[in-house]
């Protein structure tokens, strides 16, 4: 019986990331022993090996440490998913999010929202720096979008094209807008002295 490749690949890689999510979920300022750590883990299957353990060790080891670690698995997924897609539509291993300016396009974005000053602002629980910057690199995106249509079609080398042209375009917008504002600190802290 031969044991397809992929599949070989992806459980090792799923024991590995178990287990490096159960290495990291011991580290921290707050001692807990991997004994305790590995009760707390099997608990759902028997729930009286973590009757003995205290509340705020449980609630430190699942909900501060075990969380991180599922959110830092879940950001690399989506990076890794993202890399992926852009490598398969794009049709080049070394395409990224730079190659379509969708990375400029964020920093654009959080560059207008710091300017405004709504670097600090949230507005129902959700900070308006990521909210903007995820604005403009929707907003790049559409921009390459338009420009890399030709005759209503699709192709990746006009699509590379007009990323760079967008990219190049927000960078140039990032520059003057860090220029003056520059300018405008300089100025008021003249009228200071």
């Amino acid at each position: 019986m031969k044991v397809d490749r992929g599949i070989t690949c992806g459980v090792a890689l799923g024991v590995l990331i178990v287990g490096t999510a159960f290495l990291t979920s011991g580290i921290g300022p707050f001692h807990i022993s991997y004994d305790t750590l590995a009760r707390l883990w099997l608990s759902p299957l028997e729930p009286s090996l973590s009757q003995e353990i205290d509340d705020s060790v449980r609630y430190i080891a699942l909900n501060v440490r075990l969380a991180r670690v599922v959110l830092a698995v879940t950001v690399g997924a989506g990076l890794a998913l993202a890399g992926g897609v852009y490598q398969g539509v794009l049709l080049n291993p070394l395409a990224d999010p730079f190659t379509l300016g969708v990375s400029t396009g964020a920093a654009f974005g959080a560059s207008i929202a710091i300017l405004l000053g709504w670097g600090g602002l949230s507005w129902m629980g959700v900070s308006l720096l990521p909210a903007a910057a995820f604005a403009g690199a929707l907003g790049a995106l559409y921009g390459v979008y338009v420009l890399g249509r030709m005759d209503g079609r699709l192709q990746s080398t006009t699509l590379v094209l007009a990323g760079i042209i967008v990219s190049t375009f927000l960078s140039a917008w990032i520059s003057l807008l860090k220029s003056l504002n520059e300018e405008i600190g300089r100025a008021s802290c003249r009228e200071r002295v």
